[in-house]
């Protein structure tokens, strides 16, 4: 046994994985990374009853980092990687200007609920300039090299340059804020290029703007990194956990609870269940395919559900026959039996389907419900005989051969969903074949668009906080990382309609309206199927007796936004 090997026994509690398995469903379920956010039992939220108890300091919280998706982060620097693996861990030890809020009475996919992080209080004079009162005395964990010295404006700028030049998000970043000036130690200014509703959203996005140290290059602190965050970074072994410790003078009083958080980077089941199980485990991010199995093992978990938010399914480069023309996209999207796949992987009962964004309220339009989302539902109904009729149409009435290329790295559960909508849309003469693709080359070819030429992609795209985020991120030409590929005029950016729908949302302030033209929106995307949705299952959660204080929020902001609150009552 090696030095790993044994470092893992000290996580691993070992149960027999037919015993896990048998209370699989066959083809799994969605990775956890969608189970960032958490939501009761009935299909309209209830939140979870306010605490009575007096909050009780100390204790360690041991916990995989994102439940069946939980691996090894290939950096511990935000800004160099797009993955949730390099972007979760960030929230434990770096701060934000603002956050977004959580709490017993706020639903936990409501993201127009922020809240100060450096920022104290903010002012808005117009709506393209945003003023922030940082909090006094805020200083860098008290560890080498900075050794707690203060925030200065420095570091405000220096990682205004970071997320400006250096992120793969900095498109997002780019296309809304013109600067970033920092007057004095304890304002700082954003200037917005035009004007943008979800103006406060998009600062409080754990994916953009992080604050870190003016020495992080020169000091080498990019995997070693301090911030100003409410955890300490202690330690990353690979195949074993992330290691934090409070933070003594973290600037909000009495904040975290905890003394230590421990995240697991192991992400199998059997190890996961048989953790929570003998208690070596507080809490975890779960997922439906496991559902019934914890339920039996672990009779005194209390889980918690929620809609998912993480955008994915097919995509494609739009140069490339026969993924070019709309009727083949709209054919592959009539073929996937989304309620079949939910019948069989989702045991909850609260799974559904997306459109062109994820399951955001108010924003989200059903298109299961076509009454309010309208004719265009119809490319979203698996009609087998349709599908194949527009494959005649297009030319291709014996069907289509393709290879899927997906990163094994989001887990079984994601695997058999690819798996699950792969084979049903064989049924219209899709012969889709699956090919898995390692996950760094993942990230920077097929992730962006760079598709074989014989092929497709499968995967989750984006973890949504904003609409707005999915359009200018996953959808829109100008993003540093947009999940399409192709310049003919196929091409999504030759529709100028939808881009000029795109412009129209953001600068609409008022929230009505906003609305509406957002779900106009999904109504227009649905004929073009720039991205065939698979089923979007539900996130699912588990923690056990004795913790407390535990409200998730699906982002990336976990440290901050949740971990800050927990409690144990052990």
């Amino acid at each position: 046994m090696n030095s790993v090997q044994r470092r893992q026994q000290l996580w691993l509690r070992r149960m027999s994985r037919r015993q896990v398995l048998k209370g699989m469903v066959a083809a799994g379920a969605l990775a956890s990374a969608s189970a960032l956010a958490c939501r009761e039992e009935q299909p309209q939220v209830t939140p979870a009853p306010v605490q009575e108890e007096t909050p009780r300091p100390g204790g360690t919280v041991r916990a995989p980092l994102v439940g069946l998706s939980s691996g090894n982060p290939p950096t511990l620097d935000p800004y160099k990687e797009l993955t949730y693996l390099a972007q979760i861990p960030a929230s434990w030890h770096y701060s934000r200007l603002v956050k977004f809020q959580a709490g017993p009475n706020i639903d936990p996919l409501d993201f127009s609920v922020v809240e100060g992080d450096l920022a104290e209080r903010w002012e808005i004079p117009d709506p393209q300039t945003y003023i922030f009162r940082l909090r006094p005395n805020i200083r860098f964990h008290n560890v080498p090299p900075l050794n707690g010295r203060p925030l200065t404006a420095d570091d405000i700028l220096f990682s205004a340059r970071r997320i400006s030049q250096d992120s793969p998000n900095r498109g997002s970043w780019n296309d809304v804020v013109d600067r970033v000036e920092a007057p004095d130690d304890r304002t700082v200014i954003v200037r917005l290029k035009k004007v943008f509703a979800p103006g406060l959203n998009h600062f409080a996005n754990p994916e953009l703007f992080r604050v870190q140290p003016k020495e992080l290059i020169d000091a080498g602190l990019q995997e070693r990194p301090v911030g100003t965050g409410p955890f300490i970074f202690e330690a990353f072994e690979r195949d074993v956990a992330i290691k934090w410790r409070k933070n003594p003078d973290y600037f909000i009083a009495d904040r975290p609870y905890v003394d230590r958080w421990e995240a697991s980077l192991v992400g199998d089941p059997s190890t996961i269940i048989a953790n929570l199980k003998t208690g070596t485990f507080d809490l975890a991010l779960l997922d439906p395919a496991v559902y019934n199995t914890a339920k039996t093992e672990v009779p005194d978990l209390t889980f918690t559900y929620n809609k998912n938010q993480v955008i994915g399914g097919f995509y494609f480069n739009f140069d490339k026959e026969p993924w070019n023309d709309p009727r083949v996209r709209q054919a592959l999207s009539m073929s996937i039996d989304r309620d079949g796949i939910l019948r069989v992987m989702d045991p909850t009962g609260q799974g559904g389907w997306f459109s062109a964004i994820s399951q955001l309220v108010p924003f989200w339009l059903d298109p299961k419900d076509q009454s309010r989302f309208g004719p265009n539902a119809r490319y979203f109904q698996r009609d087998v005989a349709e599908a194949r009729r527009l494959l005649a149409a297009a030319g291709y009435p014996n069907g289509i051969d393709a290879r899927v290329v997906y990163s094994p790295v989001y887990g079984k559960a994601y695997e058999q969903l690819f798996t699950l909508a792969t084979t049903t849309a064989r049924d219209a003469g899709f012969r889709l074949q699956l090919q898995p693709q390692e996950y760094a080359a993942y990230l920077t070819t097929t992730f962006r668009g760079n598709i074989q030429p014989d092929g497709i992609a499968i995967g989750p795209l984006y973890v949504a906080v904003e609409p707005d985020a999915i359009f200018f991120t996953v959808y829109h030409p100008q993003s540093a990382r947009k999940n399409w590929g192709g310049t003919g005029p196929a091409s999504l950016d030759k529709d100028t309609q939808l881009l000029q729908m795109f412009d129209a949302q953001r600068q609409e302030l008022n929230a009505d309206r906003r609305v509406q033209l957002i779900h106009d929106i999904q109504r227009y995307m649905a004929e073009k199927m720039y991205m065939v949705p698979y089923s979007a299952l539900p996130g699912v959660g588990g923690f056990r007796p004795w913790v407390r204080g535990l409200y998730y929020k699906s982002s990336f902001g976990y440290g901050a936004e949740v971990a800050i609150h927990v409690w144990l009552a052990r």
